[in-house]
């Protein structure tokens, strides 16, 4: 929070301009759960409450990210899901976006803090991929050391 604030000032006092908050959406946050896992999008609405000093509630959307990330995990390598489906990813994207609307939606609107704008898709689709390479990862490794 205070770097936040330290960053508004600094760039009035010394740049004269305005900070503008860089803001993940709701359709943002479904792409990167759909793609990486609930832990991308739990990341990009962390984000989006370090961006309005909401300290707090960061690390309480990081823990419920990592949790369901780890029941996904244990729904599709365990029997009888064995090998997974594409509904269950579809499910956890549609799940994060009523989330990010119902816990964060008058900073998602525009209403309450109404400079700020919507963060970059490169990004979204980025951090996807890489909590997907991390999730492939993580499965192969399992796989071994099951197989050991």
């Amino acid at each position: 929070m205070l770097s936040h604030i330290a960053r508004q000032l600094r760039s009035r006092l010394i740049y004269n301009v305005s900070v503008t908050m860089k803001i993940y959406k709701p359709t943002q946050i479904a792409l990167a759960t759909f793609l990486g896992s609930p832990i991308a999008g739990g990341a990009l609405m962390a984000h989006n409450a370090k961006e309005v000093g909401k300290d707090g509630i960061r690390y309480w959307v990081i823990s419920i990210g990592i949790t369901a990330t780890v029941l996904l995990l244990a729904f599709t390598v365990l029997p009888p899901w064995k090998g997974g489906n594409t509904v269950i990813p579809m499910l956890m994207a549609l799940g994060m976006k009523y989330w990010a609307n119902s816990t964060q939606g008058e900073i998602l609107t525009g209403g309450q803090f109404p400079e700020a704008t919507q963060a970059s898709w490169w990004a979204v689709v980025g951090l996807g991929i890489l909590f997907a390479v991390v999730m492939l990862v993580c499965l192969i490794a399992f796989n071994f050391l099951r197989s050991l």
